[in-house]
């Protein structure tokens, strides 16, 4: 009797890693690659949060707001597009190569803004561009390269304590950028630090995919048929859900708490990265056990309960209770949706597949804000709260979202172990076993891999296996 291959199945999990035939055996949980892989990402986002303070280098150019809202919108529409493209050059090319070289051009980008005077001219546009692109392929590929070696079991924990990084180098980065800019004086030396830190971030790259190989594989399949075939609508609602919940907080927050006459903000990024870093260190075996459908869920209807604590705020340290909600709902809710998307694409399409979700994210950010806004004239219009209004909305829409993307998510795929030691998977339970493989070769114990349907659709035009 072949049974599925999970975390409490013999064999699968082990003290020292896990089983993973597809990349040769046992893998360590958390060895050397991963925790360069992880200063490197950590390298990363104290870059990238140190550079938050982008609006000052503009102003300080002679630019407006109108300025600043047309080169940032710009670059996250150009990074928003090119991920796709990213995520195929992934998938042929590698997560190394792709990874590294993203780094270089954020590093780039950060020296090349050295020599930008106007807040008009078209290098600022091109280079804030190449940023925003740079970012999308560094996540994208450096999510790929440890989700690739893991098994899908255990990809959710692997990108969430990969994440517990980019939740420390916002606390670094942000408290780094005010130094430099209100200690220091100095705005334009943000681009220093950035770069360096970047070519920083690239040396530990470069050490953690030291010794991997990556066969380049030509584009016999075009993205739409791949996308057609593996990925899931009810995914990229829920990505798109979460973007719109995650991306809120940081653009109006502190408008409103300057209608309530809070002067300061940082309580609720204070309390709501710890308790991110300490819920995912804590739910990180849950990842493994538990249906990312139901840990997708619950976390999203979370995010939507600290929504609607923000409609309470009276005062600065009630901001406590939305920085905590928060911090436990990102810390379970980002890798679950991610790995329920990704883990949908065979390993060697897995870079387009975690391209795509951060694009439903991506996605999510750039709709919640005009979403917002409406929200926020409206009610004031119509002599409501302005911002009470708005969370509570954000919150009912999460809600909405989630049923309509709960009740329509496939079953997860199912992996199995045949008798030759390779892994083969398909969705659902024994009803598809029993359609999907001769009821001999069950009985027998002897499962041999076969592609999905979606998988065999997409060989007919290539003669190897997908996977």
């Amino acid at each position: 009797m072949i049974s599925p291959v999970t975390q409490r199945s013999k064999g699968q999990l082990a003290p020292g890693g896990t089983f993973c035939p597809e990349r040769g055996g046992w893998l360590p949980r958390y060895g050397r690659r991963f925790w360069l892989a992880y200063a490197a990402n950590f390298l990363t986002c104290v870059a990238t949060n140190t550079l938050v303070r982008y609006a000052d280098f503009v102003h300080q150019l002679g630019g407006t707001a109108w300025h600043l809202g047309w080169i940032v919108g710009i670059g996250t529409l150009g990074s928003l597009c090119g991920r796709f493209i990213l995520g195929r050059a992934i998938d042929q090319q590698g997560a190394k190569t792709i990874w590294i070289g993203s780094l270089l051009v954020f590093a780039a980008s950060c020296f090349a803004h050295l020599g930008i005077h106007s807040p008009s001219g078209p290098a600022i546009y091109f280079w804030r561009l190449a940023f925003s692109l740079a970012i999308a392929g560094i996540f994208a590929a450096s999510t790929t390269f440890i989700s690739q070696r893991a098994a899908p079991a255990r990809m959710a924990e692997l990108i969430g304590m990969l994440g517990t990084s980019g939740f420390l180098g916002v606390i670094a980065g942000t408290q780094l950028g005010d130094w430099i800019v209100v200690g220091w004086g100095k705005v334009e030396a943000i681009f220093w630090v950035g770069g360096v830190l970047a070519l920083g971030a690239a040396g530990f790259a470069w050490a953690a995919t030291a010794g991997t190989s990556h066969q380049t594989r030509p584009l016999h399949v075009p993205t739409w048929r791949v996308l057609k075939s593996f990925a899931h609508p009810s995914f990229l609602v829920l990505g798109t859900a979460m973007g719109l919940g995650l991306g809120l907080p940081p653009v109006f927050l502190p408008a409103m708490a300057s209608t309530l006459g809070i002067e300061r903000v940082g309580l609720f990024f204070a309390v709501y990265a710890p308790v991110a870093v300490l819920t995912r260190f804590w739910t990180r075996r849950t990842f493994a056990r538990t249906d990312l459908r139901v840990l997708g869920a619950t976390s999203m209807v979370l995010l939507a309960i600290g929504h609607w604590t923000f409609i309470f705020v009276r005062a600065e340290w009630m901001l406590v209770i939305p920085g905590f909600i928060f911090g436990v709902a990102h810390a379970v809710l980002y890798p679950s949706i991610v790995a329920l998307g990704a883990t949908r694409f065979p390993s060697r399409y897995r870079g387009l597949g975690t391209s795509l979700m951060m694009a439903a994210f991506d996605v999510g950010v750039v709709l919640g804000a005009p979403f917002a806004s409406t929200v926020l004239t409206a009610a004031a219009q119509l002599g409501l709260p302005p911002y009470p209004s708005m969370f509570l909305c954000v919150g009912v829409i999460l809600c909405l979202l989630t049923i309509i993307g709960r009740a329509t998510a496939p079953p997860p795929r199912q992996h199995f172990r045949g008798g030759n030691g390779r892994m083969t998977s398909f969705e659902g339970g024994k009803e598809a076993l029993s359609s999907t493989f001769p009821r001999e070769i069950i009985q027998a114990g002897t499962l041999k891999p076969r592609q999905s349907a979606a998988e065999s659709r997409l060989t007919k035009a290539q003669p190897t296996r997908i996977g």
